[in-house]
């Protein structure tokens, strides 16, 4: 018998679109129907949003790491590259999308994903009003990086690790997992969700018992 660990997200975001979320953009937030209040864990989404290269309203103790010369290079170096995707391929999908996929749009849908990897990036741009987006693939879940102690090459390494996707707008496992710094897909999932206007509620470890039923670990 095998106990396969996945993570759980929750998310607050937008719906219907892209975020560009460039250095310089706010984080903004469009929903089509009243949200419920929910709790943002706030050190989360900044983590994901340092990774990402996306602004950070409200740093807090860690304008300091925003100021670094390593932070300013990967903000620059980032947002170029991403820049490029979007003006290549990502803009280019989204008016497809809201011609030949209209009907699947409604809110409250589950979206299934499999052999996903990370890539939450496509699963969201085709399909932002799921209510679940359920993925997996063969990648470790790895682990994420904490910012009061992260490595020097950390911000390179996510750069690297998503330098097929900035040509390609997919993945080859081999090179990303190598270039992420413990391997796995957690880091570069946070960034897509960076990336699409999203906020991080929450992060759960859980496995699957023999009934079938999630068991979470924290």
């Amino acid at each position: 018998m095998f106990l396969l660990d996945f993570p759980a997200f929750g998310l607050r975001g937008r719906r219907r679109g892209l975020a560009k979320n460039t250095p310089d953009s706010p984080d903004t937030l469009a929903t089509s129907s009243p949200t419920p209040e929910v709790k943002i864990d706030e050190m989360a989404t900044i983590r994901a949003k340092i990774m990402g290269g996306v602004k950070v309203e409200n740093p807090g103790r860690y304008d300091s790491l925003l100021q670094s010369p390593l932070t300013q290079q990967h903000y620059a170096e980032f947002n170029r590259q991403w820049a490029k995707l979007d003006s290549a391929r990502l803009s280019k999908i989204l008016p497809w999308r809201d011609q030949e996929l209209a009907e699947l749009q409604a809110d409250g849908n589950n979206l299934f994903y499999p052999f996903s990897g990370p890539d939450f990036l496509n699963a969201y741009l085709f399909f932002p009003n799921c209510e679940n987006y359920l993925m997996f693939g063969l990648e470790p879940n790895g682990k994420l990086v904490d910012l009061d102690n992260m490595p020097p090459n950390y911000l390179a390494s996510l750069r690297n690790a998503l330098q097929k996707i900035f040509e390609r707008n997919y993945f080859i496992t081999s090179y990303m997992g190598g270039d992420l710094w413990g391997k796995g897909v957690l880091p570069i999932v946070n960034i897509f969700m960076a990336r699409t206007g999203n906020q991080i509620v929450q992060m759960k470890r859980f496995y699957l018992d023999k009934e079938g039923k999630a068991v979470f670990l924290n």
